[in-house]
């Protein structure tokens, strides 16, 4: 439960006592007259509601969309049960999917829920953006405005300081939750069964996504169908993907069965200071963690049976290779990933890969091409099966004297069939 009295009215006062009385009034938590259960007694209350306080919405399924969240106030499901799960749905109607620009590949459509205000808040709702009832997007018609974002995402937070928490979003047509805006936290979150992203940090041009927070968060099976103009097709699929983000934290979380990375934050040059700890990866079509930019961290992660590599760090704008500085690969396991367990590609200034146990790797345990800088691999533990390592530890004969290995923090090699190392590799590594 939410913790707060709630008393019941009749429904023909809902409407009139959500606006008198805002939802919960302030901060301290007064009791609010009753839980709207349409999506205009939604809108009033939102609009009605001041900072600090809270809209409760009913219990049940309600068809909504475009609900906007304005500056400082929560929207809030209810737990009936006390099970500790929202019972309160807000559903993307039929048919709200919308047009698409086949051109221009850029996509309108309505959302359910967008946080618009600073410090607003999303608590304890189940959003379905029901993506079987969208059907196939309409082509643009010439009098319609073209949409500034392709982005489909039933839950959107534009606005700095504001969180979405214990809250389920699933059957996204394309994204799940995008966010555009600074210092955002998502926390105790699941999100299933995108057409695309799971979340998408959504950094535009030269303006960065800035502190973004996600903890607890369960991320499965994004990149589902989605459908296009008059046909369906896949979606590119990461857990947790963006563009140009600076201070990303992303703790504790479970990403499984992606149709792409379980976190993909690399393609911008300027993307810094992003870390992804304690968390856990499986089913991933690609590589579990792939990071770029400067000051990348993967520390005190799992990552399982990857469909390409297991930690990727290398900063990728569109094809072009780009330097990276500070990063640190430290303490992951990596359990039989398709290709490679680590990699690290492209100028690695001051790149730490210490502590990681790798295991039932097919083709090669670590992999290093680095133009200059200096990589530091000490410490690792590689437990290969007999004869399915060739090299647990390669690199290019062009950068081998950048590598360094430590007397004090020696690697351990536990299988004696494979060669320890191999430092005329030439092996393309895939993104």
């Amino acid at each position: 439960m939410l913790g707060t009295a709630r008393t019941r009215l009749s429904s023909a006062s809902v409407v009139a006592a959500a606006i008198a009385a805002t939802a919960l009034l302030g901060p301290a938590g007064a009791a609010h007259a009753a839980a709207p259960a349409s999506q205009a007694e939604i809108q009033r209350a939102l609009a009605a509601a001041r900072p600090g306080s809270t809209v409760v919405v009913a219990a049940g399924t309600i068809d909504a969309q475009t609900l906007r969240v304005p500056a400082g106030v929560t929207l809030a499901g209810q737990d009936t049960n006390g099970d500790g799960r929202s019972d309160t749905v807000l559903r993307l109607p039929r048919g709200a999917s919308g047009f698409a620009d086949p051109d221009d590949s850029r996509w309108a459509s309505s959302y359910v829920v967008r946080l618009d205000g600073a410090g607003a808040r999303l608590d304890l709702v189940v959003v379905d953006g029901n993506k079987a009832g969208q059907g196939a997007l309409r082509p643009r018609s010439a009098t319609e405005a073209l949409p500034t974002s392709r982005v489909l995402a039933p839950v959107q937070v534009h606005c700095d300081g504001c969180s979405v928490t214990r809250s389920v979003v699933g059957n996204a047509i394309y994204d799940g939750i995008e966010v555009r805006d600074d210092d955002v936290t998502v926390s105790d979150t699941t999100v299933h069964t995108p057409g695309g992203t799971g979340i998408v940090l959504d950094g535009v041009g030269t303006t960065p996504v800035v502190g973004t927070r996600l903890t607890r968060v369960q991320v499965d099976r994004t990149g589902q169908w989605y459908p296009t103009v008059g046909a369906t097709a896949p979606g590119p699929g990461p857990g947790v993907g963006g563009d140009y983000v600076v201070g990303t934290v992303i703790d504790g979380l479970k990403a499984t069965r992606t149709n792409g990375d379980g976190v993909a934050l690399y393609t911008n040059t300027s993307s810094n200071h992003v870390t992804v700890s304690n968390s856990t990866f499986s089913g991933n079509l690609n590589h579990c963690v792939h990071l770029g930019g400067d000051y990348s961290v993967m520390l005190s992660n799992t990552c399982a049976s990857p469909g390409n590599h297991g930690f990727f760090l290398r900063s990728n704008q569109r094809v072009a290779l780009h330097p990276t500085t500070g990063g640190r690969i430290v303490g992951n396991v990596v359990t039989a990933p398709r290709n490679i367990g680590v990699v690290v590609q492209g100028a690695a200034s001051d790149t730490v890969v210490n502590r990681n146990v790798l295991t039932g790797g097919t083709y090669i345990a670590l992999f290093t091409d680095i133009a200059s800088g200096a990589l530091s691999v000490g410490g690792n533990t590689f437990a290969e099966g007999p004869g399915k390592t060739r090299c647990q530890i390669a690199t290019a004969a062009v950068v081998a004297k950048s590598v360094s290995y430590s007397s004090a923090n020696p690697n351990r090699f536990d299988d004696a069939n494979a060669t320890r190392m191999c430092t005329d590799e030439r092996q393309a590594v895939a993104g």
